[in-house]
């Protein structure tokens, strides 16, 4: 069995133009060896971190470990990060404190409702002009072509907290369809604070 996990941060990181096959959540210390602790972030509909009050923080640091990772090794322009905190806005204080143009934040209902418009719009875009060309998925499409789309990735603090029905439906939405578009939908998620009288779960959210 493992020790102990810890939250690492790596340096000399690589540059690519697309997103990497696996991210690196830090690292299990076995003996006397460290041993990365990876997740994978292609072939998946995104990452959900099934949480409760006592977890819900670390969650969020665990996601901002990882879009820091990110933005360190893709280029600006191929990737924006969307980070959803509604409310007090303080859940991701290193992300905020970044002045970065490809970070955009959604901190109150009417932002989240025109961010998800723009990335609903994204994909479709991407879908029906981009890959229209038998193209698999946004990846293969950037690496035939100088024109290049970004990747958006969502980070969304304490789903499904402040979300109104036909929001969660909306997520759930880009979470089914957007993996070919290159969107990576990242959440830390307690079932309890689902609205009542509906018919999600957490098997949804967590294929």
């Amino acid at each position: 069995m493992f020790d102990t996990f810890r939250i690492t941060h790596p340096s000399n990181l690589q540059q690519n133009e697309s997103l990497p096959p696996l991210v690196r959540v830090g690292h299990f210390c076995y003996q006397s060896a460290d041993i990365p602790a990876l997740l994978p972030l292609v072939g998946v509909h995104g990452l959900c971190f099934d949480t409760d009050t006592s977890t819900r923080k670390l969650a969020n640091r665990q996601m901002e470990y990882i879009v820091l990772n990110l933005l360190g090794s893709m280029p600006s322009e191929e990737l924006v990060v969307t980070l959803v905190d509604i409310g007090l806005n303080t859940n991701f204080p290193i992300l905020s404190s970044l002045d970065l143009p490809n970070i955009r934040f959604v901190t109150n209902r009417s932002a989240l409702k025109e961010e998800l418009e723009r990335i609903q719009e994204h994909a479709r875009y991407v879908s029906t002009k981009c890959l229209s060309y038998n193209y698999n998925d946004l990846r293969e499409y950037n690496d035939s072509t100088d024109f290049k789309e970004p990747y958006n990735v969502i980070c969304i603090a304490n789903f499904p907290k402040e979300f109104s029905t036909s929001e969660i439906d909306a997520i759930s939405l880009l979470i089914e369809e957007g993996e070919r578009c290159g969107l990576v939908i990242m959440m830390n998620m307690d079932t309890t604070l689902f609205p009542e009288n509906n018919s999600y779960n957490n098997s949804q959210y967590a294929k």
